[in-house]
């Protein structure tokens, strides 16, 4: 009877995993077809493609196009699940709204970028990469905008550069609505199973589209009450449909390990420590309606990594995605006067 039913288990695990591999390819929409076509892609040291979209992309690496007033650079960086795609209907308005080049790019894994079945999505893997990309692109006064993972992978990547005794770049540092502060996240119900002993077993056995439907329930839960029910539908299955291109779904348990790594309290301690010590200008624009990132977390950042001079801004009614939910505040409060012309 017992090896009745393990073969049966078994049997079932592998026809989902059969179906999981073999369902049909999400159709991305036209928009999204637009935003690929306006992108290019950044060969990485370790051979993978990595897309990335700039508003001047026949810029010489140290050199700035005529036709921009000022030196400045914003990179935007994206989060978990999503990718540069959050930014594209901000990104020709932030572009002229500072009047200065703007570049953002999907994470290995994520988007349009190549994504490799046994690749290591670590953060410090995914913060070399962001080294790579800056270095081959000779980004200077940089002024960097990140979200939700995207604030990891930023930290990180200063981490690293200072460990190695190297400049940033970096003239600005805008975090934006995540997880910074590991006991303050307002974990969601997949966060929880994804960080248990089970969470891989749960992801690769789950047909795609029960786990399509859980994982838009969990997006849903962090947009604002307040936020437009359609606009929220659309931006949120537009998501999804970009981590199941090229089949992203099949390794979204290894990019769901950088939750695992926000939790080690080492982590933690290195990453405040490396803000604490930052001589450039750290701000925080935070929707104060967010249910996985809550207000308290820019709190309690401010406090646990000294970060004595940093500005906090608060859009009162956003949820987690500011730059989805309510544009134009969002580009209001990341850009502030100093970048807007």
């Amino acid at each position: 009877m017992y090896l009745k039913l393990s073969l049966a288990i078994a049997l079932l695990s592998a026809l989902l995993k059969l179906y999981i591999h073999f369902a049909p390819a999400p159709s991305i929409s036209r928009s999204q077809v637009k935003w690929y076509q306006r992108g290019s892609f950044h060969r990485l040291s370790n051979g993978n493609d990595m897309f990335y979209v700039d508003s001047h992309p026949n810029t010489k690496v140290g050199k700035n196009p005529n036709d921009i007033n000022k030196d400045d650079v914003i990179l935007l960086i994206h989060g978990f699940p999503s990718s540069s795609y959050d930014y594209s209907t901000l990104f020709t308005s932030i572009q002229k709204k500072c009047s200065c080049r703007v570049l953002t790019f999907d994470h290995l894994g994520f988007g349009f970028s190549k994504k490799p079945p046994t690749y290591n999505y670590t953060m410090p893997n995914l913060a070399t990469n962001m080294i790579d990309f800056l270095k081959a692109k000779g980004l200077e006064n940089v002024h960097v905008i990140a979200h939700d993972m995207g604030d990891t992978v930023l930290t990180e990547t200063l981490s690293i550069l200072e460990e190695q005794g190297k400049t940033s770049g970096f003239k600005s540092i805008t975090f934006t609505n995540g997880g910074m502060v590991f006991d303050s996240i307002g974990l969601r119900l997949g966060q929880k199973i994804i960080l248990s002993n089970y969470g891989s077993l749960f992801i690769s056995t789950i047909p795609s589209i029960f786990l399509r439907l859980f994982t838009l329930k969990q997006i849903y839960s962090v947009w604002s009450p307040e936020s437009d029910r359609r606009r929220m539908e659309l931006e949120s299955n537009e998501m999804l449909d970009l981590v199941e291109y090229n089949e992203g779904n099949i390794i979204i348990d290894r990019l769901s390990s950088y939750l695992k790594e926000r939790s080690k309290p080492e982590n933690e301690k290195r990453w405040f420590a490396t803000l604490g010590r930052l001589k450039v200008p750290i701000k925080l624009c935070w929707g104060d309606r967010d249910a996985v990132a809550p207000m308290e977390i820019p709190r309690e950042l401010v406090k646990r990594a000294r970060l004595r001079n940093a500005e906090v801004e608060i859009m009162e009614g956003v949820g987690h995605f500011g730059m989805l939910e309510d544009g134009e505040r969002w580009m209001d409060c990341v850009l502030g006067k100093e970048l807007l012309v």
